[in-house]
C-alpha cells in the first residue's frame, strides 16, 4: 500500500473533513495523484503525514510499518 492509499483510506474513514488548502508545500506535490490531493492535503494540514528529507512527501513509495504505526497512532489522536 502507498502512502497516499494509507492517508486516502483514513480521509475517508474519518469523514472526508474540510480541507483548507494551505497545507505545507512539498517539492513533489505535482506527483501526488488527482483522487488523493484532498487527502495528503488534509493529513499535511493536520500532521498526520509529514515529509521525508529533501522536502518530499513521497506519496507514490510504499509505507512501511514504521510509518504506518506512526501515521496511525497520528490518525487516533486526530479522532479524539
Amino acid at each position: 500500500i502507498t502512502r497516499e492509499q494509507l492517508i486516502t483510506l483514513l480521509y475517508r474513514y474519518g469523514g472526508q473533513p474540510a480541507v483548507d488548502g494551505i497545507g505545507k508545500s512539498f517539492a513533489d506535490s505535482g506527483e501526488i495523484s488527482a483522487w488523493a490531493k484532498d487527502a495528503m492535503s488534509w493529513a499535511t494540514e493536520v500532521g498526520i503525514l509529514n515529509g521525508k528529507p529533501g522536502n518530499l512527501l513521497d506519496s507514490a513509495s510504499v509505507v512501511s510499518r514504521a510509518e504506518v504505526s506512526t501515521i496511525l497512532a497520528r490518525f487516533i489522536a486526530w479522532l479524539k
